[in-house]
């Protein structure tokens, strides 16, 4: 995902931010490290070539800049296919640790788990997301481990 568009609004303080597959996600001024603020309002955002798509760059009256990285603007909008990658990266990382911990051979978990040399090289690797939080869960289990979930609820102000 890339973004194709950004615009800003001083007044509701939030950058609007429209991605190639017309995606439309706010992100909000005060989550940015350096704040737009009264005085201090931003005079242009635009994607930022150099991070070639992947996030907004953004001036403010001063002439100071900053970038925002779409990651952050996915997290903070909670977009599903963000926090699905974001949790099979969190499952990779973990099994890595573990196989890396365990003294058991490639070729002895591809036989406990009844998968080729290949199958688990992916399952192993960080950036491909094509594999399955299922098959994450069952490399996990045949390196002895255990996975269980806790569910946390969202906090409310007020309360």
């Amino acid at each position: 995902m890339k973004i194709k568009k950004v615009s800003f609004n001083n007044k509701n303080k939030s950058f609007e931010i429209m991605t190639f597959n017309k995606n439309v996600f706010q992100y909000p001024y005060s989550k940015c490290e350096l704040v737009p603020k009264k005085g201090n309002y931003v005079i242009d955002a635009y994607p930022d070539k150099e991070l070639g798509g992947n996030g907004l760059e953004y001036v403010l009256e001063d002439g100071k800049k900053d970038s925002i990285l779409l990651d952050q603007v996915l997290d903070y909008n909670k977009d599903p296919a963000y926090i699905k990658k974001a949790r099979l990266y969190n499952l990779t990382v973990e099994a890595i640790k573990v196989f890396e911990k365990k003294n058991i051979s490639k070729s002895e978990l591809c036989r406990r788990m009844g998968i080729s040399r290949i199958q688990l090289n992916r399952l192993l690797d960080t950036t491909c997301y094509s594999k399955s939080t299922d098959k994450m869960l069952e490399l996990l289990n045949a390196l002895d481990y255990k996975v269980e979930f806790t569910f946390i609820p969202k906090l409310k102000f007020g309360l």
